[in-house]
This record gives C-alpha cells, structure tokens and sequence, in this order.
C-alpha cells in the first residue's frame, strides 16, 4: 500500500484548503493524475499521485483545511497486478 502525502508547499504555507477532490474509492488512476486541487490565499494547483493503482481510502474531503504534513492528508493506493 502506498500512501500520497501532500508536499511541502512553499516557506510560509502552513495550511491549505482542499477544493477538490478528483478521484473516487475504488477509482483506478495513473501516475502523474491530478488527485486533489488546494487553494491558498493566493493560488490554486492540482496535486498530481507519484503512483498508479487503485485508491483504496480517502482521508480527506473537500472543504478541509490541513497542513502540508499532516498524516491525515493521505489517499491509500494499492498498486495495480497485471497479468
């Protein structure tokens, strides 16, 4: 299982409001995918996962506020098996 962090966000950033969330439990998704978009007081952007796979939990939702390194702001993927 791996688990997306939100990054470091910038010096002075301590929390960010989650928009959006753009993937479902269940969802599978590629690397590189867009799964979250954050607003700051001066920019949105897109979080993109490290990972492809299935997103097995969402610990978030829109409409939270959470700190760049705050445990609870993580998606649980479980890597795809091809045969």
């Amino acid at each position: 299982m791996k688990k997306i962090l939100l990054p470091e966000l910038g010096e002075g950033i301590d929390d960010v409001e989650i928009r959006d969330v753009l993937v479902n439990e269940g969802e599978s998704i590629e690397k590189n995918q867009s799964i979250l978009i954050l607003e700051t007081d001066k920019a949105s952007m897109e979080i993109p996962s490290d990972y492809s796979g299935i997103i097995s939990k969402i610990h978030v939702k829109s409409g939270d506020n959470i700190s760049p390194t705050r445990v609870e702001a993580k998606l649980d993927i479980e890597p795809e098996i091809v045969p």
